[in-house]
């Protein structure tokens, strides 16, 4: 990785320093990691919302791998405010159930739950009120969550999350 210490100065390095940041990833070196992603995105240019997006993604991910759901939630917010709220299939999707998550995962329970019921309801208007496999995956993500808190609410989660699994044919 000593190698590419001086790619910083270069006016579009945000591959390689998303490559640099993978790499220490990938051995462990997490701080690093954080650091060269962050760095990565101060560089990615603003008409660029894909680059962007995946930046915050890593971001997000790293923050809640090591523990910082609170940052994690923060990230994931910014992530779900670049993408199209109406499209239940999009990115917007996946960012909105993250943050919720990791605001419960950051022991903010009860504003978690309220982002996730907002999100389950938008994915379920979409899907013309009827159960879907998106928001199987949402329930999927809340139950983690609510039992790794060892909240109460999750037995009825889980209960749901498996009459929905039956009702679509998905199997467990």
């Amino acid at each position: 990785l000593a190698i590419f210490a001086d790619i910083h100065n270069e006016p579009q390095a945000v591959n390689l320093i998303t490559l640099i940041a993978d790499c220490h990833r990938s051995q462990g070196q997490y701080s690093e990691a954080l650091n060269e992603y962050q760095e990565a995105l101060s560089r990615a240019p603003r008409r660029d919302p894909e680059t962007i997006s995946g930046m915050l993604s890593r971001i997000a991910s790293l923050q809640r791998q090591t523990g910082d759901s609170a940052a994690a939630a923060e990230t994931y917010s910014k992530l779900a405010s670049l993408s199209n709220p109406g499209d239940a299939n999009s990115k917007w999707v996946d960012a909105t159930r993250d943050w919720c998550t990791s605001l419960i995962d950051a022991g903010k329970v009860d504003e978690g739950l309220r982002e996730c019921a907002k999100l389950r309801k938008t994915v379920r208007a979409v899907n013309g009120n009827k159960d879907s496999v998106t928001e199987l995956n949402i329930l999927k993500s809340l139950v983690r969550s609510m039992q790794a808190a060892n909240r109460k609410e999750a037995k009825g989660l889980v209960r749901e999350q498996q009459g929905m699994a039956r009702k679509l044919g998905v199997s467990q």
